[in-house]
């Protein structure tokens, strides 16, 4: 009787050592499948990261297309009023205006010849100490020319323009242009439109 409470209690302790031996078995799997999913901190591992999806462009839009060959556009640069390319020699601005005075000596009394003269005098010094815009000089050289050329409304046109943009550069000289323009239109009334195609 005694030997069969033995054996009982024998295979009792087998069931709890077995049974506690599978729970730690199936502990010890869950904790490994856990570990895959989840990385430890400080492991050194990269944790993947979540994919992001890209929006997709409205239907009948096309993406621009990305082409790395073409360069930025450039603003092309202009030059400002006043800095062109080529400053005018003063003798073929003198020359016509000088050669208007002369035809107009024969009949314009002297007074008004000598205080044209004396304007024209001041726009030469003017020139030449530097103290005319490049814009100016380009302007007086187209003057001349149109004088030249008897283009007498071309001539007083531009007359008007610079002492409309330009007065400080040009009002103590400008009224003996402008009576210039006015004596030798008098002489020769006749208007020359043709213009030269370099002016």
């Amino acid at each position: 009787m005694r030997a069969a409470v033995k054996i009982q209690r024998r295979r009792r302790r087998t069931r709890r050592t077995t049974s506690i031996f599978s729970c730690s078995v199936v502990d010890a799997g869950v904790y490994a499948a856990m570990s895959d999913r989840f990385v430890k901190p400080g492991s050194g591992a990269e944790m993947p990261s979540p994919s992001v999806a890209m929006p997709t462009p409205p239907r009948g839009m096309n993406p621009p297309p990305m082409d790395s060959s073409t360069p930025p556009s450039v603003c092309p640069k202009t030059p400002s009023d006043g800095k062109m390319e080529t400053e005018p020699s003063f003798e073929d601005v003198q020359e016509p205006l000088y050669g208007a005075l002369n035809a107009c000596r024969h009949t314009v009394k002297k007074q008004i010849c000598d205080d044209v003269e004396r304007r024209l005098k001041l726009f030469e010094d003017m020139w030449k100490s530097g103290k005319l815009s490049n814009l100016v000089k380009h302007r007086m050289h187209r003057l001349s020319q149109d004088l030249k050329r008897k283009n007498w409304d071309a001539a007083d046109e531009i007359h008007r323009g610079l002492m409309v943009d330009h007065v400080a550069e040009v009002s103590q000289w400008m009224v003996g242009v402008k009576r210039l323009i006015a004596e030798a239109r008098s002489l020769n009334p006749e208007q020359n439109i043709c213009t030269d195609p370099g002016s």
